[in-house]
């Protein structure tokens, strides 16, 4: 029985990029960050979005760990948790091919030896196409988390330009405080202007400056 994905969990593209993501960060070390072994009891996973990756020996989508059955064996269910994928089928990894099962959610003991005996993991692929449901939760997940992004992007772009224009406006008004102060003071000195017509000519100063940054 196929897993009931979840809209609210990432989808397995959203994971692939963030794995990709994680793996440019990367980049250039000289000691990358190694994978530990997996624990006792627990087995090493790999998914890859198309089986041409694992015929080219390309790097897994995704990588990650699910724990054993006391008796050795796997129920893939727990792989299509991890993923958030609506089915996964495990690859043969001595002919690339899907490998057959006589239960579609279970992995007998002997079917886990066999499949990671090469690579000490199993590689897992989601049959194509995923079921109508499925393809609509995660396209509307998809939009939704687009449209997120926007918003959030939106925000930031108007945050940045207000706070901008008060600053340039703050600090025109300060370099008209001191462009007008100088040749007040000096005219002061030799004249009796009266205090009133000093203030008004600053605002008048002020009203223009405000006009043209914001024009």
């Amino acid at each position: 029985m196929p897993y009931s994905v979840s809209l609210t969990l990432p989808t397995p593209k959203e994971l692939a990029e963030a794995t990709q993501a994680a793996r440019e960060s990367t980049w250039g070390m000289r000691y990358p960050p190694r994978r530990p072994a997996p624990l006792p009891g627990w087995i090493r996973v790999q998914f890859y979005s198309h089986l041409y990756r694992i015929r080219h020996e390309m790097l897994p989508d995704m990588e990650g760990e699910v724990m054993l059955h006391p008796s050795g064996g796997l129920d893939t269910r727990r792989v299509c948790k991890l993923w958030n994928l609506e089915e996964c089928t495990p690859i043969d990894p001595m002919r690339w091919i899907p490998f057959e099962r006589s239960e579609p959610n279970w992995l007998s003991p002997l079917a886990v030896s066999v499949l990671s005996e090469q690579n000490k993991c199993i590689k897992f692929i989601e049959p194509a196409p995923p079921s109508p449901t499925t393809f609509h939760k995660r396209t509307f997940r998809q939009a939704t988390v687009h449209l997120y992004t926007s918003v959030c992007l939106f925000s930031q772009l108007s945050y940045s330009l207000t706070a901008t224009s008060a600053s340039s406006c703050v600090h025109l008004i300060e370099q008209g405080a001191v462009v007008i102060k100088r040749p007040w003071d000096w005219l002061d000195e030799r004249t009796k202007i009266p205090e009133w017509l000093g203030y008004l000519v600053m605002a008048l100063y002020f009203r223009s400056l405000l006009v043209v940054n914001t024009g």
